[in-house]
């Protein structure tokens, strides 16, 4: 009895779990065939996003096509409102007939009877039927599903759509591929095939470097100048984004595009300075580039003194710094400012001087400024001195201060020093007028006695009444220039006007070169120049006669001679009309220091065994300069061949007969060479190491090129050209040697050792060096290349794109 009540209770088991699988079945038999247009509809929307369909697809039509799928899928769902779910009698009709069961056994278990419900024996004799058609459970089965698609589908195309759909997910992987989120992202679609992007950074001007181009050899990582502008420009490119990200402050930045208009619709251009570290990330559809900036910072310029300042003869103010900077310097000047003595005296009533400082060549190392504040009503004051530099970025840099007293004009005779006293007290306090009144009354008080020009007198009355009569600071400031006049008619000064003139000119011709002036303004300016030197030049040697020409010259005396001063003012011009502005700046100042310690010399510039031996070693040097400049020329040829013979451009024959050509004209450098070696020891004069090793070199190239081996010579030529440089270096300072040996010889001592403009012979070479103005080999082989490229222009059947690239070879800034 006890078996067959767990058999019974394990059938009921049974039967609860067939049920629930019946359920399941009746269930998906139902919603099936009224949700199958719905995944269909779906599976074909996630195929068109898996294949890309929607990167080819603008606004409109992506959004009908979208929408309309979609609502194709949700209108079908309309069929599933007749869906009801299966019933217990649904249920256990469907096992039965499954399992084959007969008189419904599970309709049984759930009956009662009808009649005799008190009736003890019926109740007993139920129960036993029940237990009989439970025993009968076993092995129940619900069957699988039968949702009746073959009647809506007859043809099996959903078979097809699944096929494609997995076919379209198995290319989403690659890069064609779409994604899900293609079909939300309504912005411009991009193919990627058809996109350009180009990407540079470029560095601020005043650094100099070359820009970065962040599309070539997959770069990530740059380090840039701060102040460096990134330039991204996208053709095709859909709706890009452009993200920065900063290191130090770690915020994001959108970037936006530049407004191009709309006749590039299809560019978009995004610009941004970078400040510090970031990194960047540009974002299209399908699209992604980052890079990483490393910014380096410009620290500030630094200007320090050299030499304390001083004054020089003519008075003027002499400023010897050393420049530093990253970049170097652009601009520098003197910031000066009263002393608190001066300060406290209230209302100055003109400015401090201005001077702008002289910056070397690439904006670093050590520069001299020369600036005359004689003039200035300040000069003979007491000041603060200290120099500034700024570089492109806009940092600044000072140097120490400095306390001095400002070089001022000396005045020998007493009452012009009067006069110009006063004007200093004037100008640097204007409630100092009652003062100078009485100071200027006093002069006049006895004129029999103090006075000898009547002119004179009646010059300071006028200077008293004009001074009693000044209301506004323009009256005071005319007052204050017409007593420097005055001072100057009494000191009978006939340099005076002279030295402004010159000076004059030489910042006119100045600013022309620095403005970038045509050659014919430089020309009429130099001229200029010329004739006012040549002024100055008689106007101080008429001085030196009148002052005594017995007087022993200062130690800073400078000997200039005419035909000297020449050519310093031609080779001037010549580096003007070359384009090399900077360098004829520096020779311009070096011409206005040497006027400024000017001691004339009636002479003719060098004379007797000295002028000679200087004038043939000068030949030597022109000599081994032009055999320097024909091997530069042999192994550009010999490069240039080399380069048409890889690209194809000479057959075997033209290359052999040029190789021929090449190593003829390097054997007859080879022998000149030789020959010159020679002249220098008949001269007394030793070759040097230099000289020999560059015979040898190029004896190496010439048999490298009889072998048939361009590249080769190429570099025997390379460093031939070394050791001739090598060798000219020996050979001036052998040279100097010389003329120094001589100049102790010559009776006037110190002066057979100088050159005409007073620079000792062993320091020239260093001096122009150090200076940076070129020699006169580079001059020349300058004016040759500009000749070329003039040439070349010349030429008719030019191709557009060389004219232009040699039009911008000549122009100069």
């Amino acid at each position: 009895m006890l078996n067959d009540e767990r058999t019974f209770r394990f059938r009921l088991a049974a039967l609860a779990k067939a049920r629930a699988v019946a359920w399941c079945v009746l269930t998906f038999e139902r919603v099936w065939p009224r949700i199958i247009t719905c995944v269909l509809v779906l599976l074909i929307l996630l195929s068109l996003t898996w294949f890309g369909v929607f990167n080819y697809l603008s606004y409109w039509p992506h959004v009908i096509v979208l929408w309309a799928l979609l609502f194709i899928a949700i209108g079908s769902l309309f069929f599933i409102s007749g869906f009801h779910f299966p019933s217990r009698k649904d249920i256990d009709h469907r096992i039965e007939q499954a399992s084959g069961l007969k008189n419904q056994p599970l309709e049984t278990l759930y009956d009662a009877p009808v009649n005799d419900a008190n009736n003890a024996f019926a109740k007993a004799l139920w129960a036993e039927h029940q237990r009989r058609m439970a025993s009968a459970l076993h092995n129940l089965k619900t069957g699988a599903p039968e949702t009746g698609i073959t009647r809506i589908d007859p043809l099996a195309l959903r078979a097809l759509v699944v096929l494609f759909t997995v076919t379209a997910f198995a290319y989403s992987s690659g890069t064609s591929g779409g994604r899900i989120a293609d079909l939300f992202d309504f912005s411009q679609p991009v193919n990627l095939s058809k996109m350009r992007m180009d990407a540079w950074v470029t560095p601020p001007p005043y650094t100099g470097e070359a820009p970065i181009y962040l599309t070539e050899g997959n770069l990530l990582n740059a380090k840039v100048p701060e102040g460096s502008k990134v330039t991204i420009r996208l053709v095709d490119g859909g709706d890009a984004t452009l993200k920065l990200r900063d290191n130090k402050t770690r915020k994001m930045v959108n970037i936006g595009a530049l407004d191009e208009g709309t006749h590039r619709s299809n560019s978009k251009t995004f610009e941004t300075t970078l400040s510090s570290s970031g990194d960047m990330t540009l974002r299209t559809r399908h699209y992604e580039k980052n890079w990483h900036f490393d910014v380096v910072a410009d620290h500030a310029p630094t200007i320090r003194l050299t030499k304390e300042p001083g004054r020089i003869l003519n008075g003027s103010l002499e400023l010897d710094y050393a420049l530093d900077d990253d970049y170097g310097v652009e601009k520098a000047y003197v910031e000066i400012t009263p002393t608190s003595a001066i300060k406290e005296t209230g209302h100055p009533l003109y400015d401090a001087p201005e001077i702008k400082l002289m910056i070397p060549r690439g904006g670093k190392g050590d520069a001299r400024t020369v600036q005359d504040v004689s003039t200035h009503p300040w000069a003979g004051s007491e000041v603060r001195l200290t120099l500034v530099a700024e570089d492109g970025a806009g940092h600044q840099g000072r140097s120490e201060t400095r306390t001095m007293t400002l070089p001022q004009r000396n005045f020998g005779n007493p009452l012009a020093r009067a006069v110009v006293e006063q004007r200093r007290i004037l100008a640097l306090n204007t409630l100092s007028r009652d003062h100078v009144l009485d100071m200027l009354s006093a002069l006049t008080l006895r004129p029999e006695d103090t006075i000898n020009n009547f002119s004179h007198y009646l010059a300071l009355r006028s200077i008293w009444t004009r001074l009693h009569l000044a209301e506004t600071d323009e009256d005071l400031k005319n007052v204050a220039d017409f007593m420097w006049q005055t001072a100057i008619g009494i000191e009978g000064d006939n340099v005076n006007q002279a030295e402004k003139n010159l000076k004059a000119a030489a910042a006119a011709l100045r600013d022309a070169l620095r403005n970038g002036a045509s050659p014919e303004e430089i020309e009429r300016l130099t001229d200029a120049l010329r004739q006012a030197m040549n002024d100055y030049i008689a106007a101080l040697a008429q001085q030196q006669q009148n002052d005594g020409l017995g007087q022993k010259p200062s130690e800073k005396a400078q000997n200039l001679s005419p035909d000297e001063l020449a050519r310093k003012l031609e080779q001037l011009e010549d580096m003007a009309k070359l384009g090399n502005h900077s360098a004829a700046e520096q020779l311009l100042n070096e011409l206005e220091q040497l006027m400024d310690n000017l001691q004339v010399n009636r002479g003719n510039g060098g004379s007797g065994e000295a002028g000679n031996q200087m004038e043939e070693m000068q030949k030597q040097l022109d000599k081994l300069g032009d055999l320097m400049r024909r091997q530069q020329e042999t192994l550009n040829d010999t490069h240039k061949l080399e380069d048409e013979r890889e690209r194809g451009e000479k057959t075997p024959e033209e290359y052999r007969k040029d190789l021929d050509g090449l190593k003829k004209r390097q054997d007859d450098l080879e022998q000149e060479l030789k020959k010159f070696g020679k002249d220098l020891s008949d001269k007394g004069l030793k070759s040097g190491d230099g000289l020999k090793d560059a015979e040898n070199k190029m004896n190496k190239s010439g048999q490298a090129l009889q072998q048939g081996d361009a590249g080769g010579s190429a570099d025997q030529q390379s460093q031939a050209l070394d050791a001739m440089r090598n060798g000219a270096g020996e050979l001036m300072q052998e040279m100097q040697q010389a003329m120094k040996k001589n100049g102790e010889k010559d009776e006037n001592g110190d002066a057979a050792a100088k050159d005409p403009l007073g620079h000792k012979l062993g320091s020239a070479g260093h001096q122009s060096e150090k200076n940076g103005i070129p020699q006169e080999t580079d001059m020349q082989r300058a004016r040759r290349i500009l000749d070329e490229i003039r040439k070349k222009l010349g030429q008719s059947a030019l191709p557009e794109s060389e004219k232009d690239y040699l039009e911008r070879l000549l122009k100069f800034d």
